[in-house]
């Protein structure tokens, strides 16, 4: 064989290697690529829960489209997302303010009135400035009198914001604004027996460091009444409103003088110019991932508008702000309505995940008797395969439904199927681009083990607690609660031998502060309650005792008295007493039977469960 023949082969040899290694590693990595935009995300959520919701969104603004009523036609719709404020401004451009008004109560919402703009006399136009503020004085003090006052309209609670937009319109300096804004303050404080009402402002277009600086500043050293501060936010991105919130707590006006001061973000979106956007499942996403973000941050956020105006050339979706279009068009919902209707059936506690997630926004919760309600979105080019799961909930039978807010779906007809739980729960679920799902999870099987009661009645019932179920969980909604007592009958149900901690009940906030008492079987056993305040130990009561006999009903009392200063431990009639020097606080729901941060480690049974506060009965449970 010639020397070219043998090269020729080694060539060809080489090329066809070459080309079937090329291929080859070209259908890998084909094959990786369709496994990562398969890969699942996967959330796990504890069962306890972290704290209460802050519900800052059943809040909404409505501009002055129109002269006539414009809530009323909807008024079923917009009672059907539960507001509890409906912001309004162009205040003294409205022929008949009255009807106004008369729209948002009908609608179920409370009036937050933004007091704008110059009415003739008092200006040459609505946004140039006056000369003298007698009379922009005189019809603050008149619209405060009519609404809250006790012998007009009576209405309890009202908001009132000095103007709308004063960097915009009227493009006020903030030193001339807070000449308006005390102006007003000061006509707001004439009213006459009226029901309490707050005042605040400045509503500016956004939050801009200098210029808001600059009024709290000077609000703050003239001890100018402030009771919430409020701006504009429209940002593509949510992120960007929660740095405006940030920005504004660190300003030194704020930290130094309005630090407890309510903040409201008074009209929001994603964008502030008509845009598609606003009529498209896009804003129904953004909506949750911005009140996903800022929920913690903030009092209120206003979502800006409930209906549309109509569109000069006959267009029933021509990019308008509203959930709804108006009603020449029918009073159709637009997707981002529906987005609120699923946060609405949110419940009231709060789980959160064991790991932070990435391109999935959830908001989780439950109600603390196996029920939990999850809301969902996701980003635009992530993992659409979604993968939820609870660790360690009661076992038994869970119904779940899946709603889908999206294309062709039907957003309250729901996916529904039944599983059966031994320890964890886990269920998949599709999140297309810009999907918004609700999912409920409901437990059907009885939610108590019930047990053979404290008494030899055959009626007598009793709860079992085990490591291996969840603690019992009471909400306590009380804003301050200065004495409270938490009474029951237990009966053990441990390894008397077991030295360890046996925890019977917790109620501490998010971060750890609050009440908790145990037992501590050791070789000195006894009882503690003790209050942890800012991570710290600083109040605590030990009673001795001897060893609990898991075949007897013990009576357990733990109680504190801000007012007497002092906590108690009362067993089966011997009590330990010991002076408080700071107040004990509660957080939003107390646990029986367990904490949030460990396993149920009070193993045993407990009846007459008595839970009293500021010497009110809250909770009485025999479980009978």
């Amino acid at each position: 064989m010639t020397k070219n023949k043998i090269l020729g082969l080694f060539i060809f040899f080489f090329l066809t290697t070459t080309v079937f290694s090329i291929t080859l590693l070209l259908k890998q990595t084909q094959f990786l690529g369709k496994f990562a935009e398969e890969k699942t995300t996967v959330a796990v959520y504890g069962i306890i829960p972290q704290g209460k919701i802050n519900r800052i969104w059943p809040n909404f603004s409505q501009g002055g489209e129109e002269q006539k009523p414009m809530l009323e036609p909807a008024s079923p719709l917009i009672q059907a997302l539960q507001p509890r404020y409906v912001r309004i401004d162009h205040l003294f451009d409205f022929p008949n303010l009255d009807l106004r008004v008369n729209e948002i109560i009908k609608a179920g919402a409370n009036p937050f009135l933004a007091l704008s703009y110059f009415p003739p006399p008092i200006s040459g136009d609505l946004t140039t400035f006056p000369s003298d503020l007698t009379g922009w004085q005189a019809l603050v003090q008149k619209t405060i009198q009519q609404y809250s006052g006790k012998n007009q309209k009576n209405l309890l609670g009202v908001y009132y914001e000095v103007w709308n937009e004063p960097d915009l319109f009227g493009k006020m300096t903030p030193e001339q604004y807070f000449s308006l804004y005390r102006a007003s303050v000061l006509a707001a404080e004439n009213c006459q027996n009226c029901n309490s009402f707050k005042i605040g402002g400045p509503a500016i277009t956004t939050l801009k460091k200098d210029w808001i600086e600059t009024f709290l500043r000077r609000a703050g050293e003239s001890k100018t009444r402030l009771d919430f501060i409020s701006w504009h936010s429209y940002q593509l991105n949510p992120g960007k409103t929660l740095t405006e919130v940030n920005n504004l707590k660190n300003l030194a006006s704020f930290k130094n003088h309005f630090a407890d001061t309510e903040l409201i973000i008074s009209e929001w979106g994603s964008v502030p110019e008509m845009s598609e956007l606003h009529d498209s499942y896009f804003d129904a996403s953004h909506t949750i991932v911005a009140i996903e973000k800022l929920k913690d941050s903030l009092n209120k956020l206003f979502t800006f508008e409930l209906v549309d105006g109509p569109s000069p050339e006959g267009k029933e979706f021509w990019g308008r702000w509203g959930l709804i279009t108006n009603q020449i068009y029918g009073l159709t919902p637009k997707p981002r309505y529906y987005s609120f209707a699923y946060l609405n059936k949110l419940l009231e506690l709060e789980i959160k995940p064991q790991e932070p997630l990435s391109g999935v926004t959830v908001i989780g919760s439950t109600d603390g008797k196996e029920n939990y309600c999850f809301v969902l979105s996701r980003e635009k080019e992530k993992p659409s395969n979604f993968e939820i799961g609870l660790k360690d909930p009661l076992p038994g039978i869970y119904q779940i439904n899946s709603y889908f807010l999206g294309p062709s779906r039907e957003p309250f007809i729901p996916e529904s199927k039944t599983i059966s739980v031994n320890n964890n729960l886990s269920t998949n679920i599709d999140l297309a681009a810009n999907a918004v799902v609700l999912l409920e999870i409901n437990r059907a099987s009885p939610a108590l083990v019930i047990a053979k009661g404290a008494t030899d009645l055959p009626q007598d019932s009793s709860a079992k607690l085990t490591i291996n179920t969840p603690p019992l969980i009471f909400l306590l909604n009380q804003p301050a609660v200065s004495q409270a007592e938490f009474s029951f009958l237990f009966k053990p149900n441990w390894n008397t031998l077991e030295k360890q901690k046996h925890i019977f009940l917790e109620s501490k906030n998010p971060v750890g502060d609050g009440i908790s008492a145990w037992y501590e079987n050791s070789d000195s056993p006894k009882i503690i309650s003790s209050f942890v305040n800012y991570g710290e130990t600083v109040e605590q009561v030990v009673l001795p005792i001897e060893f609990l006999d898991r075949n007897t009903w013990h009576n357990l009392s733990f109680s504190f008295d801000n007012n007497l200063k002092q906590m108690k431990v009362v067993f089966n009639g011997k009590e330990s007493i010991t002076k408080t020097t700071s107040n004990i606080k509660l957080g939003d729901f107390i646990l029986i039977g367990g904490s949030r941060r460990e396993n149920n480690s009070v193993e045993g049974f407990i009846d007459n469960l008595s839970i009293t506060t500021n010497q009110e009965i809250l909770y009485q449970k025999n479980f009978d």
